[in-house]
């Protein structure tokens, strides 16, 4: 059945990727590709380009320790109060307390760390010929689906030049995939993953090569300013974080507190409207005695 489903005309791909919105990974991907082949000549155009290796980079389960008391580690979150019934708002908080993977962990492993694994790729199946071993009933591997326009896998991203791009033969990669090993709870959420087990977790999470310099970080604030809050919150409400001490039970708290005042600024306003209706009273008795005093 695989052999049988080829992509669509060239034209008709085309119109498909205009559709794609600004933050679309492989609309920005097909740019990249078109400016690489523009630079070209005609007669040498890059074949490796049918079949892009992405290397992986994994990301442990250490906790960063910058929470002195004069440093915090913090990251965006969507955080609504309990106690509240105001929508979620985008918040900076505690980056400890965060539920998304790729805001929570910064450290990852060494760029030709073999924890790394092998490399994905990213096929463009409109240039692989019908006669490749990828139409056949069976390939080669997911890491290397086409031997003749796959580049051999290796465990350590080439020496880490499909990352940092430090070889001249391999030039580093346009896509970067980060994997997140995550808490231990997560990933044992799996159960019938029979790869996993404690010892495997141990040599796979401890990786303090170096900390992500906050680039990924970025996302979660332009994606809420992207589609809005709202829209931001039904997506991603299984990320929602509630804080007890959130600003907006706060402000609930303190509208309580404010219509608690106004009702007795309202009190004080009836007793003193009472007290003038006293004295209008006892104006109106002195009055009378003036008058009853001067008639005698």
């Amino acid at each position: 059945v695989r052999k049988h489903r080829r992509p669509p005309p060239e034209q008709e791909r085309r119109t498909s990727w205009k559709l794609l919105g600004p933050g679309s990974v492989l609309k920005w991907l097909v740019d990249y590709l078109q400016k690489q082949q523009q630079t070209q000549t005609q007669g040498n155009k890059d074949t490796t380009n049918n079949c892009i290796q992405v290397p992986r980079l994994l990301f442990g389960s250490v906790e960063n320790n910058h929470n002195n008391g004069t440093t915090k580690d913090v990251t965006h979150g969507l955080v609504h109060g309990n106690g509240t019934t105001k929508p979620p708002k985008l918040k900076l908080i505690d980056r400890s307390i965060s539920p998304m993977e790729t805001l929570r962990w910064k450290y990852h492993a060494a760029w030709n760390d073999t924890r790394n694994f092998q490399q994905k790729v990213v096929l463009d199946l409109y240039r692989i010929p019908n006669d490749d071993e990828l139409w056949k009933d069976h390939f080669n591997s997911v890491h290397r689906p086409s031997r003749k326009y796959c580049a051999p896998e290796t465990p350590d991203n080439n020496g880490g030049s499909l990352i940092v791009g430090n070889n001249v033969t391999v030039p580093a990669s346009p896509l970067t995939a980060f994997h997140y090993i995550g808490s231990m709870e997560r990933y044992f959420s799996r159960p019938n993953d029979l790869r996993r087990n404690e010892k495997r977790y141990r040599q796979r999470s401890n990786l303090t090569f170096a900390r992500e310099v906050g680039w990924i970080d970025q996302w979660l604030e332009q994606f809420v300013q992207s589609v809005g809050i709202q829209t931001a919150s039904i997506l991603l409400k299984d990320y929602i974080v509630e804080i007890d001490n959130d600003d907006d039970s706060k402000e609930s708290k303190s509208d309580d507190e404010d219509d608690d005042d106004k009702e007795d600024s309202d009190d004080d306003s009836d007793d003193k409207s009472d007290k003038d209706d006293d004295s209008d009273e006892d104006d109106d008795s002195n009055d009378k005695g003036q008058a009853q005093l001067e008639e005698k």
